[in-house]
C-alpha cells in the first residue's frame, strides 16, 4: 500500500493484478465487481458484517455474475482509481493548468485528463460519489508535487537539487545484445578512419575525442563541460556520416536531437526537455554583434549548465534539469564562438582535407562508413567498444578540452588585425 491511499482502493487494484496474472497462466480466474451504485464503504471486506442493504443473495448474484478481467490498452484512460493510485501524474508546482504524466512522458492539460477519463463511470471518490472532476480526484488520492522536469540517465523515478524535487523523465536506453562471436568479431574501422581523417590525422587530437564519446557512453550521468566542434573549409567530408554513427550508440532519435543552428537559440526549445544528446550540423552565428554575443552567452548555457527554463508553445514555462553533450559541425573557419584559445568551452577538430581528397586516397572510404552507419550490428559493436573496451585516459578531465591546433586558429582568425 502506497502512504497516503486509502486502503481499499489499493486492495481493489492489487485483486485485479493477481486476476490478471492468473489468466495469464491459463488459469480461469474472475474478479467480482461490487456495484458501485450500493454506496458501500470502501473500507468494508467481505468477512465484515453486511451492511444494511446487502444480503447473501447479493453477494452470491454478484459471484455469479464475475467477468474474467481483460487487460487495459498500454496507457490508456479507462480506470483513473489505478492511474491516481499507481501515482500517474505529477504536478508541476508553478502550474494550475497542467499535469505531467509519467507513463507517457508528456504535459497534460487538465481539461484533457477531465475529458479522457470521462468515459470511466465506475471510479468513486473518497466519499463515495461519482466522480465529476478527475484532476481534483488525483489530488483527493494523493498526487505527488514538483518543481519541474528532469532528464538525467539514471535509475531514479525523481531527482532531488537540495529541497527541490523534479521527476525524471528519462526511460534507458537498452543496447542491442551481441553473441560472443559477434564481439569477439567487433570491426569499426571505418568508423575509427572517419575520426582520423576528420582530425587531420593528429594522434592526439584522435585520442581525445575517442576519450570523449567513450566517457559520455561510460559516464551517461556526469556533465561534460565543453562542446565538440568539428570545422571543414570544404563540404561533403564525412561530418555528418560521423554524427550518425553516434546517434545509432546514443539511442537513435528517441534519444538525440538534430537541430539547426536557429533551434540552437530560439525562445521555445522543447526538445531541452527529453533529449540530452545534440547534434547541429552547418553552425552559424548571424546577426548583429548583440544577436551574436547572445548567441554565444547561449551555447555557454547549454553546455554549462544544467538548470534551464523552456517556454513550450502553448505550455506555461517550467523548469527542466538536464545537461547536454553537444556535437556541432561548420564549414567557417572564422565562428565566433571562439574569440580567444582560453576559452575552455570547446573542443575543435579541423578537417584539412577535401571530399575529392579523400576519395582519391581512401576509394571507398565513403561507402564503407556509410555502410556502417545504417548497420545496427556493426553500430551495436561500436556502442560496446566504447562501453567496455575503450580505456578512458587516466589524464581525461570533463571540464577541460585538448587544446588544439584548430582551436589556436580558429581564435588568431576571430581578432582584430
Amino acid at each position: 500500500e502506497k502512504k497516503g491511499n486509502p486502503t481499499g482502493h489499493m486492495c481493489k487494484i492489487a485483486f485485479k493484478k493477481i486476476a490478471l496474472e492468473l489468466v495469464s497462466m491459463g488459469i480461469n480466474a474472475k474478479l467480482v465487481e461490487i456495484p458501485t451504485d450500493l454506496k458501500i464503504p470502501l473500507s468494508w471486506d467481505i468477512k465484515d458484517k453486511l451492511p444494511e442493504n446487502i444480503t447473501l443473495d447479493d453477494i452470491k448474484g454478484w459471484i455469479a455474475n464475475a467477468q474474467t478481467p481483460i487487460p487495459r490498452k498500454e496507457n490508456d484512460f479507462s480506470n483513473l482509481e489505478e492511474d491516481a493510485n499507481a501515482r500517474r501524474y505529477v504536478h508541476l508546482e508553478d502550474d494550475r493548468k497542467y499535469h505531467y504524466d509519467k507513463w507517457t512522458k508528456k504535459i497534460i492539460h487538465n481539461d484533457n485528463i477531465n475529458l479522457w477519463y470521462a468515459n470511466d463511470t465506475q471510479t468513486r471518490d473518497l466519499q463515495n460519489r461519482r466522480i465529476a472532476t478527475p484532476v481534483k480526484y488525483l489530488h483527493q488520492v494523493g498526487c505527488d508535487v514538483v518543481q519541474g522536469i528532469a532528464y538525467r540517465p539514471i535509475d531514479e523515478e525523481y531527482v532531488w537539487e537540495g529541497k527541490r524535487k523534479y521527476v525524471n523523465s528519462y526511460t534507458p536506453f537498452v543496447p542491442m545484445e551481441l553473441s560472443e562471436e559477434q564481439i569477439k568479431n567487433i570491426n569499426i574501422d571505418p568508423f575509427l578512419q572517419a575520426v582520423q581523417i576528420l582530425s587531420n590525422f593528429e594522434k592526439k587530437v584522435i585520442d581525445f575525442f575517442m576519450d570523449v564519446v567513450a566517457f559520455t557512453i561510460q559516464h551517461p550521468e556526469k556533465n561534460l563541460k565543453f562542446a565538440t566542434l568539428l570545422v571543414s573549409s570544404s563540404e561533403g567530408t564525412g561530418k555528418t556520416n560521423l554524427w550518425k554513427c553516434l546517434e545509432a550508440i546514443y539511442g537513435g532519435i528517441d534519444y538525440v536531437v538534430w537541430l539547426r543552428d536557429i533551434d540552437l537559440f530560439h525562445k521555445f526549445r522543447p526538445w531541452m526537455r527529453n533529449r540530452s544528446v545534440v547534434f547541429c550540423n552547418e553552425l552559424q552565428l548571424s546577426g548583429t554583434k548583440t544577436q551574436i554575443d547572445n548567441q554565444v552567452n547561449a551555447m555557454k548555457d547549454l553546455i554549462m549548465e544544467n538548470t534551464h527554463m523552456i517556454e513550450p508553445k502553448g505550455v506555461n514555462p517550467y523548469q527542466i534539469k538536464n545537461q547536454f553533450t553537444i556535437f556541432m559541425s561548420s564549414n567557417h573557419e572564422a565562428l565566433e564562438l571562439i574569440k580567444n584559445r582560453k576559452q575552455r568551452r570547446y573542443f575543435v577538430m579541423n578537417c584539412l582535407m577535401t571530399r575529392d581528397e579523400i576519395n582519391e586516397k581512401y576509394p571507398t572510404h565513403f561507402d564503407e562508413l556509410i555502410k556502417f552507419s545504417e548497420d545496427r550490428v556493426s553500430c551495436a559493436g561500436l556502442y560496446y567498444y566504447f562501453k567496455y573496451q575503450h580505456k578512458i585516459s587516466e589524464d581525461f578531465k570533463e571540464y577541460e578540452p585538448l587544446e588544439t591546433t584548430a582551436k589556436d586558429n580558429m581564435a588568431k582568425a576571430n581578432q582584430s588585425q
